[in-house]
C-alpha cells in the first residue's frame, strides 16, 4: 500500500471517528484525536515556528518528536483499521502530553489561532464544529448543536463504509459534508471565527509524508481557497 492510500485511510477514517464523539469529550489542553495531530504537523513547518518565534531547544524537541511519529506511521502499516485508529489516538495524546509543556501559553494560543484560519481556508466547518473550546465562544443554540450531532452521524457511516465503498464517492460525499457543517453557522458567529483566528497567517504550509513537511507534497501558501492535493485512493 503506497503512503497516500494509507494516509487517506487514516485520516479520513480517524477524522469521522473523532466527530462523532468529539462533542462528548472534553479536551484540555492540545486536544484529543486528530485535533491534536494537526497542530504537531503545524510545528514541523518552519513558517509556523518563524511566526511562533520558537526558540532553538524548542524545534530540537519537534524534530525528535517526528523521528518518533515518522517510525509510529512504519508500524501503523500492517495494522486493521481499529487498531490503527486506537493506536493513532495514543500516538496523538502522547505527543499532546509533549506539545503541553514544550510551548509557552502565548504560542500555543497563536498556534491555535493558525488552526483555525487554516481550517476556516480549508472549509474545514467539521472539525471547527467538533472542537469543544471553539465551540463555547460561538453560543450555538440547541437546535444547531442537534444539527451539528445529526451530520456527525452522517460522518460515522462515510467511516464505516470507506473500506469497502467507493472511494472517490466518500470523498465526494465527505465535501459534501462539509458544506453541511459550514451551513449551521449564521453570518455573525462566522464573523466570529475570524475574529478568533487572530493576525492572519501568511506563512507557506508544505504537505509531505510523516516527518517531512517539505518534502513530496503540495505546498500551501496561506491564501484563502488553496489546498493540500487529494490524497490518492
Amino acid at each position: 500500500m503506497r503512503w497516500t492510500a494509507l494516509a487517506a485511510a487514516m485520516v479520513l477514517g480517524l477524522w469521522l471517528s473523532e466527530s462523532a464523539h468529539a462533542q462528548d469529550k472534553p479536551r484540555p489542553g492540545f486536544g484529543r484525536g486528530l485535533a491534536g495531530a494537526n497542530r504537531f504537523f503545524l510545528l514541523t513547518q518552519e513558517s509556523v515556528q518563524a511566526d511562533l518565534k520558537l526558540t532553538d531547544e524548542q524545534k530540537s524537541k519537534i524534530r525528535t518528536l517526528q523521528e518518533e511519529q515518522r517510525q509510529a506511521f512504519r508500524d501503523l502499516a500492517n495494522l486493521g483499521r481499529e487498531e490503527r485508529a486506537k493506536r493513532m489516538r495514543e500516538l496523538t495524546e502522547k505527543t499532546d502530553k509533549e506539545l503541553s509543556t514544550l510551548l509557552k501559553p502565548e504560542q500555543a494560543k497563536r498556534l491555535n489561532q493558525i488552526q483555525l484560519q487554516l481550517r476556516l481556508r480549508q472549509g474545514n466547518y467539521g472539525a471547527i464544529l467538533n472542537d469543544p473550546e471553539i465551540v463555547a465562544q460561538l453560543n450555538l443554540t440547541s437546535e444547531q448543536k442537534e444539527k451539528v450531532q445529526q451530520i456527525n452521524a452522517e460522518g460515522e457511516k462515510l467511516r464505516e463504509s470507506f473500506q469497502a465503498g467507493n472511494r472517490e464517492e466518500i470523498f465526494k460525499r465527505l465535501q459534501e459534508l462539509r458544506g453541511k457543517y459550514e451551513s449551521v453557522l449564521t453570518e455573525q458567529q462566522k464573523a466570529r471565527l475570524k475574529e478568533l483566528g487572530g493576525e492572519p497567517f501568511t506563512g507557506e504550509i508544505r504537505f509531505g509524508p510523516p516527518g517531512q513537511p517539505g518534502k513530496p507534497g503540495a505546498p500551501v501558501p496561506g491564501k484563502p481557497g488553496v489546498r493540500p492535493r487529494k490524497p490518492n485512493a
